[in-house]
């Protein structure tokens, strides 16, 4: 029996020029059939994902080929499908959030958050086999967590700044209770003295410790954490290797301080964001 499947392609314009030209590879379809029961990657279709949890597209980089799109949306649907039961809402997307793969990449970036086009890009990375994770994929609660902070802070008119984890006490402008609750978790990570004092030992210190980074990298290993404990179905679906880093809080402070608790509030709060 010949085993077909549709062909995935953007859910917005045409991004990818060479689309028409991307086929289907034997050895990706036999792996298919060993690796996954054969209906749940029938089922898999971005136009569905778009129009569930209210995004605005999701488009693909021009070369990116059948195989990595049917690994990358199979993934981000079970992504999306956690971060909606935890946070109790599908608008996951506020019909603003494009979710974007291989189509603006960054070099030496995993993934990025452009908040112009309010774009999340995750990078192909290095695929060795199948079997391998895309390296991008593991990053989309990190530029999600970039996502919320920037609709939070420029949604609250009245702060001087466009992300609501740069805002501080001693800043003109009246925050709103969720914009504080970014804030809080900032302030939170910076007075965690010994971690602020080894990212500063790194020569992008800048960068690693900038409010924005700290919390995104918070937001992406609390959740992981957090889906590890209490989603053990969706556990292969989220990466948690790379978060026993220099980079990173332990599990064990980011329970201990309380900040699992407060990322879990802050996700929670998702239907209110605008």
């Amino acid at each position: 029996m010949t085993w077909k499947v549709h062909k995935i392609v953007d859910t917005i314009e045409n991004f990818g020029s060479a689309e028409k030209y991307l086929v289907f590879d034997s050895d990706f379809e036999r792996f298919i059939k060993g690796q996954y029961p054969k209906h749940k990657f029938l089922e898999t279709n971005p136009h569905d994902l778009v129009k569930k949890y209210n995004l605005k597209g999701i488009v693909f980089g021009n070369y990116v080929t059948q195989e990595e799109r049917f690994h990358f949306i199979f993934k981000i649907k079970h992504q999306l499908e956690t971060l909606a039961l935890i946070s109790g809402t599908s608008n996951i997307g506020k019909g603003k959030l494009i979710v974007a793969f291989g189509a603006e990449g960054k070099a030496q970036s995993a993934a990025h958050y452009n908040p112009t086009k309010q774009l999340i890009n995750l990078n192909r990375g290095r695929l060795g086999s199948y079997k391998n994770v895309l390296q991008g994929e593991n990053s989309f609660l990190h530029e999600y967590g970039h996502f919320i902070d920037f609709l939070t802070g420029r949604s609250n008119g009245g702060i001087p700044v466009n992300f609501a984890s740069e805002y501080r006490d001693n800043m003109q402008g009246k925050p709103s209770d969720i914009t504080k609750n970014f804030s809080k978790v900032a302030q939170k990570l910076f007075e965690e003295t010994e971690y602020v004092e080894r990212l500063k030992k790194e020569t992008n210190w800048k960068y690693l410790s900038s409010p924005t980074e700290m919390f995104a990298r918070l937001y992406e290993s609390a959740l992981t954490h957090f889906v590890m404990k209490n989603y053990k179905s969706k556990r292969d679906f989220f990466g948690d290797e790379k978060y026993k880093g220099k980079y990173y809080l332990s599990d064990k402070k980011i329970v201990d301080k309380g900040l699992e608790r407060d990322i879990i509030k802050i996700t929670k709060l998702i239907p209110r964001y605008q």
